[in-house]
């Protein structure tokens, strides 16, 4: 009879409790620097394509202006959300154009952002922001119009048919990030947004 070979017991590779609980480790710290950058990237876009939004509202309302002839406002709400654009010179229902209907909006900013202060209708001893508050005439056919007759306004941003508009400076703020800047040319009607690392010309 043949002698027997012991038999090689089989090995089991399994990892142990302080093992994983390193690895998750390292991975919840390296999850946590990857995760604040992440943030702040994301929300540089959001706060850059929210104010290019405003932009672009306030470059359509020269060309509204400029189209047809009339006087065309942009207001928003300062410390809030809302901007809307609407002709500055109401007329009637009746005498009311095409245009007039079909041109005005009202928009919100994204959640968590909001427009700044308009400092320059505070003064010493008066805040006078909303002294030309929006009418149900002015926001008649708005989808939020009872919202916005309950706002307090900026003054509003004209429009003229010659091409100038009302020199304004405003501010679309994320407490997190920053804010943008929007200026609005009196002479071209021209619409700029700047920051530090932001330079963009209309």
């Amino acid at each position: 009879m043949y002698p027997t070979r012991p038999i090689p017991e089989r090995t089991r590779s399994a990892f142990t409790l302080i093992e994983v609980l390193l690895a998750l480790t390292i991975i919840v710290v390296m999850s946590a620097l990857a995760w604040t950058p992440l943030l702040r990237s994301w929300g540089d876009h959001r706060l850059q394509a929210a104010t290019q939004d405003v932009r672009n509202v306030l470059a359509g309302t020269r060309i509204f202006s400029l189209d047809n002839d009339a006087v065309w406002q942009f207001r928003y709400e300062p410390g809030g959300d809302h901007f809307v654009r609407i002709p500055y010179q109401q007329g009637t229902a009746d005498s009311q154009t095409e245009s007039d209907i079909n041109g005005r909006m009202s928009l919100t900013l994204p959640e968590g952002l909001t427009f700044g202060e308009d400092d320059s209708l505070t003064t010493d001893s008066l805040t006078t922001t909303g002294l030309e508050p929006l009418t149900a005439t002015d926001v008649e056919g708005l989808p939020d119009s009872g919202e916005l007759t309950g706002l307090s306004w900026s003054r509003p941003i004209l429009f003229y048919p010659d091409g100038t508009a009302t020199e304004t400076t405003l501010q679309v703020v994320d407490d997190e990030v920053g804010e943008l800047i929007v200026n609005v040319r009196e002479l071209t009607g021209g619409v700029t947004v700047t920051s530090d690392n932001l330079d963009q010309e209309l």
